[in-house]
């Protein structure tokens, strides 16, 4: 799993700001569930359409861009 860091950084370079909303929301989990069981929650078409229905489509994006980050990791 990418830190939120990195996670902020990617989002910068690909959308110009760094989404942490975005980020948090994904990964609220990962403390009760551990770095590769949280993301069966919402690293998927649910969390996005989530985000895409509480923050818009660059949100979305940024969602989207988190979890391909985090399927390399």
């Amino acid at each position: 799993m990418a830190s939120r860091k990195v996670h902020e950084q990617d989002c910068i370079k690909r959308l110009g700001a760094p989404f942490t909303h975005v980020h948090k929301f994904l990964d609220q989990y990962a403390k009760y569930y551990g770095t590769r069981e949280h993301r069966k929650i919402l690293h998927n078409r649910k969390g996005l359409d989530i985000i895409k229905r509480r923050w818009g489509e660059r949100a979305y994006r940024a969602g989207k861009i988190h979890i391909w980050r985090d399927r390399r990791s």
